[in-house]
């Protein structure tokens, strides 16, 4: 919050007597500066017959601010040092010069010449100006030469704060990720055929920098969602990576589906034990949300960019998980959504009252730019996974964040099912269902339980869109 450092500051104002209409500009400056409670000196008003006119002069000395009203009259007598004007530049120089950042003597343009020019004498011309010469823009110049004066910026200087740990941890830095992608972005246009391979080393690349993240020790169990928290914080800029490098893939077309699926597949065995020796469950559950949040953020690009064929190929994918000499298949999804308890043991543990800290984390971690995309996500694969459960998968994508999603009016990937066009476009998402059949389906769809403290219920598709007016127009 902008505070006030001086009150009634005290502002001299230099100018020349150059024409009449410029004499009244001044006084008409020096006016609204008073009734805006600023103490100002001007020879109109306090240099009397009698008076010191040097003296006077030098009473700029005692000044907060000194506004050096610059036109064709003021620079010709300044750099002449003639008259009045000579005698104040004379005396403002030295200050000006042995002080390379003073904020005293302020330059103020108020004219300039037919080639667009300004008129700032010499002895000032380098220092940073404040330009009240055109009509259009005066209002917002006086308004800055307000808050100068006043010393309350319109944008404050933020407080400087701690360097994150995580920039600290050169072995968990994700320089190698980076460094692929500028490759990638590099090669988009020139040579498109290399990112296939391209991906495959940023894959590597990515598996190799995650492996650093591993929580090696546990020193007090009781408050280990402090490292968690701690490490997610320092896994961003991995996460970005992946949004970044996945985008780039699916606008150039440059992705299948087994890409995706691989990249899930190998990342999987961050959540289990790798290695001989004592471990905690939660030790692994940065690695379960980072892995839950990717799939999210993977739905969302694809969404957006209307690659359903290519999201319905990963819904209905299964994953071979081979880890410590196991195989096993993951026949849904879903199973790729986990439920990190270290979070929500750390809500009652701090006693945040939170409805879900997971899906706080998950909000903030978002921003503005994802927020409303990434629930929309979460709400489709939940409306997906509830729609195809019958195939025998046993259990649905939970939609963590839908708590948020009373914020926004409607999915428009829903809403829209009013169009035919659009339902034969979207209908994949569900396995080619008939008309008849969708709709029987999206009203049959019974409702998950929620949050106990949250009296917003889990959103099905029937919230957005009644079923009979699927296909209700063309």
């Amino acid at each position: 919050m902008n505070q006030r450092v001086i009150e009634s500051p005290k502002v001299f104002i230099s100018y020349s007597w150059t024409t009449p209409e410029h004499e009244v500009w001044v006084v008409e400056l020096g006016t609204r500066l008073r009734e805006n409670g600023v103490d100002v000196t001007l020879d109109k008003w306090d240099l009397k017959e009698g008076h010191d006119t040097t003296f006077f002069m030098e009473s700029m000395k005692a000044a907060d601010k000194v506004l050096i009203i610059c036109d064709k009259g003021y620079k010709e007598k300044a750099n002449g040092r003639k008259g009045g004007v000579g005698t104040e530049a004379q005396i403002i120089t030295p200050d000006v010069y042995g002080d390379v950042s003073q904020e005293k003597y302020i330059p103020i343009v108020a004219e300039r010449d037919e080639m667009g020019q300004h008129y700032i004498p010499t002895f000032i011309e380098s220092r940073l100006y404040i330009d009240l010469s055109s009509f259009d823009s005066f209002e917002e110049s006086y308004e800055k030469l307000l808050r100068n004066i006043y010393q309350a910026p319109l944008h404050n200087k933020p407080a400087l704060g701690k360097a994150p740990e995580y920039l600290f941890q050169s072995e968990a830095s994700h320089s190698k990720t980076a460094s692929i992608l500028r490759q990638m972005k590099s090669n988009v246009d020139r040579y498109p055929q290399r990112l296939k391979y391209q991906w495959g080393n940023f894959v590597d690349a990515y598996i190799e920098s995650l492996k650093y993240f591993t929580i090696e020790k546990v020193d007090n169990p009781n408050e280990i969602d402090e490292v968690i928290v701690e490490k997610l914080l320092s896994m961003l800029p991995m996460r970005n990576d992946y949004i970044e490098g996945l985008e780039l893939m699916v606008l150039s077309d440059s992705l299948e589906v087994d890409d995706i699926i691989d990249f899930f597949e190998r990342i999987y065995i961050f959540t289990e034990f790798q290695n001989e020796g004592s471990f905690y469950e939660v030790q692994f559950d940065h690695y379960k949300f980072l892995i839950t949040e990717l799939f999210m953020y993977t739905t969302l690009i694809l969404l957006k960019t209307k690659k359903y064929n290519l999201l319905s190929q990963l819904t209905n994918a299964e994953f071979i998980i081979n880890s410590n000499n196991n195989h096993r298949v993951l026949k849904s999804f879903t199973r790729l959504r986990f439920y990190p308890s270290s979070l929500e043991n750390r809500n009652k543990r701090l006693e945040l009252r939170r409805t879900s800290l997971y899906a706080d984390i998950l909000i903030q971690r978002a921003g503005t730019r994802y927020k409303q995309e990434l629930i929309e996500s979460d709400i489709v694969l939940y409306n997906i996974s509830k729609f195809l459960v019958e195939e025998a998968w046993g259990r649905v994508w939970f939609p963590s964040t839908y708590i948020y999603a009373s914020e926004y009016g409607t999915i428009k990937l829903f809403h829209k099912l009013k169009s035919r066009k659009h339902f034969e476009e979207i209908k994949v998402l569900f396995n080619n269902p008939k008309e008849d059949v969708f709709k029987s389906k999206i009203n049959e769809m019974s409702v998950e339980q929620g949050y106990p403290s949250s009296w917003n219920e889990v959103p099905l598709i029937r919230k957005y869109i009644n079923p009979e007016e699927v296909c209700s127009k063309p």
